[in-house]
């Protein structure tokens, strides 16, 4: 090959003196050279040396059917791209292809498209309630598979790939820090990628920087409301499609209500009822633009306050930031707290709370907004008190600074904690064997005393089948499912080989559909007092 100095000189050269977009790019995508209009429209910084370094790894494909575009003076397109800074840019193009003495540069002119009109997003709230999305039943085996075996082991995680592979919509599942975990095909492809150069990297890799900041305090708000939320838009990850897609995400919680992970899911659209200009009772439309985030939406006035506040399936209340006094409060609100619309609109928030307790509310303006915070004690109308959390959101109230609160009352679910943290205290420190699987086998848990009556690790049991403990004599009885107690005698193994006969009790726990979830098995340990 001649040498590159001479003919590189002249291109940068005759680049730079022109005053529209131009780059120029050897034949292994190094970018040789661009002028100002062009670093301008592509967020080129001096760092970067290869033109795919400039978009987004989802965008590969494109680049690559640019580069190898035939040569044309007739500008092509448009092409919409997806730069690394999360921009999008619109253009078209023309390219010549310059040979000297067998190195090829393509020399590509730009020229800026108009860029795309904004759209609309229909968002949809349920209360995890997942028949209201019409979830097919090979997705929510899926759904409930993830959510008993994460996180995964190898064999799991192999196992629940294949099925999400053999789904028909997009899907994938990251974890709190937006990392993608798994993806399937469906999705990979869609972004011109294989799954794994997906998984283990986050989002913000493959998507526009405004999607990624949009997603963040979506899921934010998904967590502290546990909601499963619908999204209808022509964007799937930021990059268009031909038609609507509805994009569900379905946030998963620990027993301790943090974040694990948020599964995705993405398909095509079919609309049940005719469109209507109005909003519907569950139903908001939102301006897509790149600045859309939830204090956005809760600044939003008059159909989209009604929908946040009245149709909130969580008591809400907005109050005055200096005056304490309600401004307004929605029914979810007063059934909780037992006072009517009109004896609400006469008090003040220090009305809800003990004299004694009236500090906290000053305590609680330092909290972070956007997450529930608490238990406070607030008194109802009967003089009784319950144990609340609240998660508040500063905003303008008809030109007054105000603060929305998302109210819960979880005393039900402070006792219910109690009850199952002594339980699980008693389990714990119990000499007896406790072994608790799903409804396929699967160990979930396991007590202390197993391990040292097995010699069995409690990771090595944890998702292993409760039959691989019993010898093939005994394997039938771990099969038995029933609501009452069953009592039966088992040859189990340990570790060293010995096989020991244990009695057993098991029984099985019911769902909220009424299917079996869990079963539990209580052995008496031979020779134990």
């Amino acid at each position: 090959m001649a040498d590159r100095s001479g003919p590189e000189k002249i291109l940068i050269g005759f680049v730079r003196s022109l005053s529209t977009p131009v780059i120029v790019v050897d034949g292994s995508g190094r970018l040789v050279s661009y002028n100002g209009p062009a670093g301008e429209m592509l967020g080129i910084k001096e760092h970067n040396t290869t033109f795919a370094d400039l978009f987004l790894i989802s965008e590969v494909a494109k680049v690559k059917s640019l580069l190898s575009a035939e040569d044309t003076t007739l500008f092509n397109g448009p092409l919409t791209l997806f730069l690394r800074n999360g921009q999008e840019t619109n253009f078209t193009f023309s390219k010549a292809t310059i040979d000297h003495d067998g190195d090829l540069y393509a020399c590509i002119h730009l020229r800026e498209s108009v860029s795309r009109q904004s759209e609309k997003i229909n968002l949809k709230f349920s209360k995890r309630d997942s028949d209201e999305f019409k979830i097919s039943s090979a997705l929510s085996e899926l759904i409930n598979e993830i959510e008993s075996s994460y996180p995964f082991t190898y064999i799991a995680k192999t196992r629940i790939q294949a099925s999400a592979n053999a789904l028909d919509e997009m899907f994938w599942m990251k974890d709190s820090e937006g990392k993608y975990i798994l993806v399937n095909d469906k999705f990979a492809s869609f972004l011109n990628l294989k799954t794994g150069q997906m998984e283990g990297r986050s989002e913000k890799n493959f998507i526009p920087q405004f999607v990624h900041d949009f997603n963040t305090s979506f899921v934010k708000f998904l967590r502290d409301s546990n909601s499963i939320a619908s999204l209808v838009t022509q964007r799937v990850g930021g990059i268009p499609v031909d038609t609507p897609h509805e994009i569900l995400n379905i946030p998963l919680l620990d027993m301790d209500e943090n974040l694990v992970a948020v599964l995705g899911i993405a398909r095509p659209f079919v609309e049940e009822k005719p469109k209507i200009e109005t909003l519907s009772d569950n139903n908001v439309i939102l301006d897509d633009s790149n600045n859309f985030n939830l204090e956005t939406v809760l600044k939003l006035k008059n159909k989209m306050y009604e929908f946040i506040v009245s149709k909130n399936p969580d008591a809400v209340f907005v109050y005055d930031l200096e005056s304490f006094k309600f401004l307004d409060v929605n029914d979810a609100a007063l059934l909780i707290y037992g006072y009517s619309r009109q004896e609400f609109l006469q008090m003040d928030l220090t009305d809800l709370y003990l004299p004694e307790e009236i500090q906290t509310i000053a305590d609680s303006a330092k909290n972070e907004e956007g997450k529930f915070v608490g238990p406070f004690n607030h008194r109802k109308k009967d003089g009784s008190l319950i144990l609340v959390e609240i998660c508040k959101i500063s905003f303008n109230y008809e030109g007054s600074e105000a603060h929305f609160n998302i109210v819960r009352d979880i005393t039900g679910l402070l006792e219910k904690e109690e009850q199952l943290q002594m339980m699980r205290t008693v389990f714990e420190h119990s000499r007896d064997i406790l072994i608790v699987t799903d409804n396929t086998g699967f160990i979930s848990y396991v007590n202390p005393v197993v391990e040292e009556y097995l010699g069995i690790r409690r990771t090595e049991l944890l998702n292993n089948s409760i039959v691989s403990l019993a010898t093939e004599n005994s394997r039938g009885d771990f099969l038995k499912k029933s609501f009452t107690p069953v009592t039966f005698t088992a040859d189990i193994k340990k570790s060293s080989g010995e096989v020991v006969t244990t009695d057993f009790t098991s029984m099985a726990f019911q769902g909220i559909e009424g299917d079996i979830t869990q079963i539990a098995y209580i052995g008496r340990v031979a020779n134990t007092v």
